[in-house]
């Protein structure tokens, strides 16, 4: 039986293919775009294994310095789902508790685990308010010396970052140009000479400076130190 409406039912019909056109060439788009993603998941946990909800899990592609955030749920765990594939510095935080960040590698179409161990910040500055009171410049040294001893094991820098800051020569670098350029200098006249040749044999050293290894990571060790320092001086208004 042919239909009432030849011109409505063609119509219709070539509706159709042009909607399956479409939806033939844009699935192959949308694989496409999904194909260079990942995700990376994990779950959050204190010093005694409790887990913790609400700490913050930040993600920076190291290439392209785009970052993502998001919060752990009551289990403590967190997904920072659809990222590009490549090289990432996680870093998880949490108030009252030391930060940590480590590399993490998304790869194409799969999940990347990366849980974290959060260790509490130490209560120095408690600990030393008498000594500090007395005896000012001990007090001083004694912190400064706490606070440097097993420090990178402590905070958990990022691996790209380890390697440079492990040793001391980023200190001793600068401190031998220092040293070759004031060392022809056999008479020091006073305090005012001997600033100001230290001070110009620091701008000319300076010019001879690199990038240390992992330098794109600096975020993250700044993310660090800048939690512990919000941390302290909460501690001494409090004490």
């Amino acid at each position: 039986m042919r239909s009432q409406y030849p011109i409505t039912d063609g119509i219709n019909r070539k509706l159709q293919r042009l909607i399956l056109l479409s939806m033939a060439l844009l699935l192959p788009c949308l694989l496409f775009a999904q194909s260079f993603r990942g995700s990376i998941r994990g779950q959050v946990v204190d010093p005694n294994g409790n887990v913790i909800a609400g700490a913050k899990v930040s993600a920076k592609n190291s290439g392209t310095a785009q970052v993502r955030e998001t919060a752990t749920a009551e289990d403590g765990s967190y997904v920072l789902a659809e990222l590009p594939a490549g090289e990432y510095v996680v870093v998880a935080e949490y108030s009252g508790l030391s930060p940590v960040g480590q590399n993490v590698i998304v790869n194409v179409g799969s999940d990347t685990t990366a849980n974290f161990d959060l260790t509490r910040v130490e209560k120095r500055l408690e600990q030393l308010a008498r000594l500090e009171r007395e005896h000012e410049s001990a007090a001083r040294s004694l912190r400064e010396g706490m606070a440097e001893m097993f420090t990178l094991q402590r905070i958990k820098l990022p691996l790209s970052l380890y390697k440079c800051l492990a040793t001391t020569n980023v200190i001793e670098s600068p401190q031998g140009g220092v040293a070759r350029r004031t060392g022809n200098v056999t008479r020091w006249r006073d305090q005012e000479m001997v600033e100001r040749w230290v001070a110009s044999a620091w701008l000319l050293t300076e010019k001879h400076f690199r990038k240390i290894d992992g330098h794109r990571d600096m975020w993250a060790l700044a993310t660090i130190l800048g939690r512990q320092a919000q941390t302290q001086s909460s501690q001494e208004k409090i004490a």
